[in-house]
């Protein structure tokens, strides 16, 4: 249910209620509402998903658990910015390890 994946994105960036709404430009009763289930589609639904990062399909589907992020993206590369040669070529090694085992 989309109203128990945006209450725990809400929670995980913690959130409350009222910031959420501020940031939407919404009332918090809306977001109450959405989390207790009381609205299926909300109108603000694109604002919600750019928000947190996600995608429409993630706020419907609550797979969420995997998703990076923009700021997980940042942070990821200004940490392979710091490696030296040697530590990227066995991040390198690594990355293809994971996506030949994937295949």
């Amino acid at each position: 249910m989309i109203g128990d994946t945006v209450k725990k994105l809400r929670l995980r960036k913690g959130i409350t209620q009222e910031e959420l709404a501020k940031a939407l430009a919404v009332k918090q009763q809306n977001i109450e509402q959405l989390e207790n289930g009381k609205v299926g589609q909300p109108r603000y639904l694109k604002k919600l998903a750019d928000y947190f990062d996600v995608s429409i399909d993630q706020l419907y589907s609550g797979d969420v658990d995997t998703q990076v992020g923009a700021e997980g993206r940042k942070k990821a590369h200004a940490q392979i910015e710091g490696l030296s040669e040697d530590e990227c070529l066995v991040l390198l090694k690594l990355i293809e390890t994971v996506f030949r085992k994937s295949e």
